[in-house]
């Protein structure tokens, strides 16, 4: 496969990716296990080994994930952080919030 092509897809993936995020309807005190399943899925595909947290009611999920070089000398980490949550939408939108 041609660096093209490779370069190519992982911008494809990436802006599928995207757009799958953007489309989860993870209102700030709603469920959000829908988008954490989601996430766990592609990053276990890599090779990630990950664990839940949950609220007392267990709806809103956290997830954490760790990712292991492959060659693990001199690799510095990195580590993604961030949230799952939107405020509720209001009034005057002109398109949808949830599609990209």
């Amino acid at each position: 496969m041609s660096t093209e092509n490779s370069s190519n897809q992982l911008f494809n993936n990436s802006i599928k990716i995207l757009k799958d995020l953007i489309s989860f309807k993870t209102i700030s005190g709603q469920d959000n296990s829908s988008l954490i399943n989601y996430c766990d899925e592609i990053l276990k595909k890599i090779g990630a080994t990950s664990f839940r947290t949950f609220d007392d009611e267990k709806k809103r999920v956290n997830l954490f994930a760790t990712l292991k070089a492959k060659n693990p000398s001199n690799k510095k980490p990195i580590i993604l952080s961030g949230h799952t949550d939107v405020v509720p939408v209001s009034k005057g939108w002109s398109a949808d919030p949830f599609e990209a």
